[in-house]
């Protein structure tokens, strides 16, 4: 078996304070990091949701625009002949 050398040693020991750094230090661990994850997921596809509920609704009044503008050109084009 090949036993590591002292230089690989001191970097393992060196990046474990940076490894420590981006671990969360409460109880919950990892899980802590999920559960954020998928709450901001989730947060994400609640405004996505909504955002295309604004386009539906734009797209509504977008049509009624336009039927209502078909109408006043009809009933321009009436008055003019």
């Amino acid at each position: 078996m090949k036993l590591p050398s002292l230089r690989n040693i001191e970097r393992i020991v060196r990046m474990v304070p940076v490894v420590k750094d981006f671990l969360p230090n409460d109880q919950s661990g990892l899980n802590s990091l999920i559960n954020e994850s998928a709450y901001k997921i989730k947060k994400l596809e609640d405004d996505l949701h909504d955002k295309k509920a604004e386009i539906c609704t734009l797209r509504f009044k977008i049509k009624d625009l336009q039927h209502k503008v078909e109408l006043l050109q009809e009933t321009i084009g009436g008055y003019q002949s």
